[in-house]
């Protein structure tokens, strides 16, 4: 049987949860690859909901469904399906939808004064040399290119994972972990694992949550105990935070990074467990939103930077920021998304199959 709440949950955090996550991070550290209004501190709570545990999650629902795919497929075809649903839409992202990040937030930061087409002649080309220099004044290179990063590592995951997909925990383990107090004890690989993070968005802990998810949540009966104990994982999300928090204001930096494996591990069985609960529903819309949310994702982020990039120069009130900024977000990426899905040369660029256009070809819901 399909677990639609898979879906659902992957849909809640790229629909609901990473848009205003994105605006937020403008609005509380000055990035030098990003377009930043005035500090505030409200957003700064929106990132404290938001950051840790959201694409830790992704990623642990990439290795669950990974597991159900290299149960289908073999191994070449799970490659080749990675390859063309990842690695091609990443390029394809990083030439032309990273693009208008890259130039945006450069003139935004007085980093380049010249046009479009002096930025592609001069500044563009440096943008493919780098591999990770977080300072640089035209993106963070390979390992951070911006939110796309969650492509090319979950391509790089999948390509270990065809290395190690025939292992195999013991029995033994799995019977272990299907009582609802042990899925607590993987915070205590998530928490060194932070504190030992480098500075790129492919910390170990990501790796870490895909591969418990293929290794470990892929089992029907720890999924089900997960739904049916979220709320032991929602204390103990909910109490992590807290910590968080208070290690925020008090400026105690190891409890701060000891909090925020916490908060990922919790955070993600918690909602994974609410929405199998709620959410194990399908319908047309809500398999709408799952056909076209990585699209939706590769898309929103540029949207985003280009309309904070025109708005924060000519407005001044936040409030306006946000009210126009947010809808519009949505709209127009909605509208690129519906672009992509209906021009055979963009389907095959941002990981859609072009052979079943008339099958996979956006439409409005019917009311």
């Amino acid at each position: 049987m399909r677990k639609y709440y898979f879906d659902n949950l992957r849909s809640f955090i790229i629909y609901i949860a990473l848009i205003p996550f994105h605006f937020s991070l403008g609005y509380t550290v000055d990035i030098n690859y990003y377009v930043c209004g005035e500090p505030l501190k409200w957003p700064l709570a929106v990132i404290m909901l938001f950051n840790d545990w959201t694409m830790p999650a992704l990623f642990l629902l990439a290795g669950i469904c990974s597991s159900y795919s290299l149960s289908r497929k073999s191994r070449s075809a799970f490659f080749k399906d990675r390859f063309t649903k990842l690695f091609i839409p990443f390029l394809a992202g990083s030439l032309i939808i990273d693009f208008p990040i890259a130039y945006c937030s450069s003139v935004a930061h007085g980093n380049f004064t010249g046009s479009v087409w002096e930025f592609i002649k001069k500044v563009y080309p440096r943008f493919w040399t780098v591999f990770y220099n977080p300072e640089a004044d035209y993106g963070c290179g390979w390992l951070c290119r911006d939110h796309l990063w969650f492509l090319f590592y979950l391509m790089i995951f999948s390509l270990i994972l065809l290395v190690v997909c025939r292992i195999k925990l013991p029995e033994k383990v799995i019977r272990l972990f299907r009582k609802p107090y042990m899925l607590l004890l993987p915070v205590a690989l998530m928490i060194p694992l932070k504190l030992l993070m480098v500075e790129t968005p492919c910390t170990y802990s990501n790796a870490l949550m895909f591969f418990l998810g293929y290794f470990l949540l892929k089992d029907d009966e720890i999924l089900e105990c997960i739904t049916n104990n979220r709320n032991l994982y929602w204390s103990a999300f909910l109490v992590a935070i807290a910590a968080f928090w208070f290690a925020s204001y008090c400026e105690y930096t190891f409890l701060m990074k000891v909090t925020r494996g916490a908060i990922a591990w919790f955070g993600s069985l918690g909602f994974l467990g609410l929405f199998g609960k709620y959410q194990n529903t399908t319908s047309k819309f809500k398999k709408l939103l799952a056909d076209y949310s990585m699209q939706f994702y590769i898309v929103h982020q540029s949207v985003l930077v280009i309309l904070m990039y025109y708005f924060v120069r000519h407005t001044d009130s936040t409030l306006l920021q946000f009210c126009l900024i947010i809808p519009l977000t949505y709209i127009i990426s909605a509208l690129s998304v519906w672009i992509i899905a209906n021009v055979p040369p963009f389907r095959f660029l941002f990981g859609l199959p072009v052979g079943k256009r008339s099958k996979q070809q956006v439409e409005l819901p019917k009311t």
